[in-house]
């Protein structure tokens, strides 16, 4: 019997067997990467999404070695709809820094897509609603194109049953997309495409990027084995800087959020702090800087994410914490089945914590 994605993942990371961890980025990368090209629009910025998931993958291995989950498919959507959600984001911003340099800037992902693109990103973001046994059969049938025996054996279910979980899965997309304003889903959107009809960038993306996900997995722990303090809950931030009126006054805020100092700079001969940084969980960190008036530009939209372990419980509980110290938080919002909130910093710049359904 074929190794399910689990008994890959330990004999990966209990035994060192890169051949198993291969084995998972040939049996998953090429449906992440589709499905990231169609959300993003770009061949490199599908490529970036797909190494991201794959090191928040090996990032998250200890947890789901010790769930009793035999599947990686449908943790894997969820990981690859927030990533390119972000990374859409990201993109939009510099963009936007860019376009007074590009009097006419090349189409973005939401113009080369079109309706029916728009459609189907509808259509993900219901999806990522699933439940994970439902979700899983839908991104097996769908992104995986996988036959309804290989479904069902896969699942512990026949062909039948796994035929007709799907069914109920599809009807409960047409619904929740008709709830949220589109038309009923055009049947060729959930096709099965042809076989043979993968692309040859696609079919490599494999083996090409393998290594690469292991010198960025291997240089985020190399980042973590530096820090000195405790993390903060479950957040996961490589590096963010903020310019700021007052050094002082951002720590104590920061504080306030969960982040722990981490280093601060020599007082300047006023007896202020030109600079200080704290501890952005497991591998990364927030840097604070004194600068004038006029370089602070807080965006209009969010800065920086950060991801709260646990669940909606989890998130509800740091939301009360903040909250409890007097700083002004944002309710709960579902944006994409991704819960989250906000918070204002002292400089105006919006910070966003975020989790998923468990």
């Amino acid at each position: 019997m074929d190794a399910n994605d689990i008994d890959l993942l330990r004999a990966y990371c209990r035994d060192g067997d890169h051949a198993a961890f291969a084995r998972l980025v040939g049996r998953h990368g090429d449906w992440i990467r589709a499905a990231a090209r169609r959300r993003l629009g770009d061949d490199h910025l599908a490529d970036d999404a797909t190494q991201a998931v794959f090191v928040v993958l090996l990032d998250k291995a200890q947890r789901l070695l010790e769930s009793d989950r035999a599947s990686l498919s449908p943790w894997l959507f969820h990981v690859v709809h927030f990533t390119c959600a972000r990374l859409r984001r990201s993109h939009a911003r510099e963009k936007d820094l860019r376009r007074w340099a590009e009097p006419e800037p090349s189409p973005g992902a939401d113009q080369v897509l079109g309706e029916g693109g728009q459609l189907l990103l509808l259509m993900e973001d219901c999806i990522a609603e699933l439940p994970p046994l439902d979700r899983d059969v839908v991104v097996r049938r769908f992104y995986r194109h996988q036959s309804f025996p290989v479904i069902g054996r896969a699942t512990g279910t026949s062909a039948e049953a796994a035929r007709k979980r799907l069914g109920r899965a599809v009807a409960t997309i047409k619904s929740l997309m008709v709830s949220k304003g589109g038309d009923a889903i055009p049947d060729e959107l959930l096709a099965v495409p042809r076989r043979g009809a993968r692309s040859t960038r696609s079919a490599t993306v494999s083996a090409a990027q393998t290594d690469a996900i292991h010198l960025a997995h291997q240089g985020e722990a190399a980042m973590t084995q530096q820090q000195q303090q405790p993390s903060a809950g479950g957040y996961t931030l490589i590096s963010v800087e903020f310019l700021v009126r007052d050094v002082e006054t951002n720590l104590e805020f920061f504080e306030k959020l969960g982040f722990p100092r981490r280093w601060l700079d020599k007082p300047d001969p006023d007896g202020r702090l030109p600079r200080a940084s704290l501890t952005a969980g497991a591998m990364g960190k927030i840097w604070v800087r004194r600068a004038a008036d006029g370089e602070i530009h807080p965006s209009s939209s969010i800065n920086p994410f950060f991801w709260v372990d646990g669940g909606p419980d989890a998130l509800v509980a740091h939301r009360k914490k903040i909250a409890d110290q007097g700083v002004a938080v944002t309710p709960i919002i579902d944006e994409h089945a991704l819960p989250n909130f906000s918070v204002t910093t002292p400089d105006g710049y919006a910070i966003c914590f975020f989790t998923q359904y468990v």
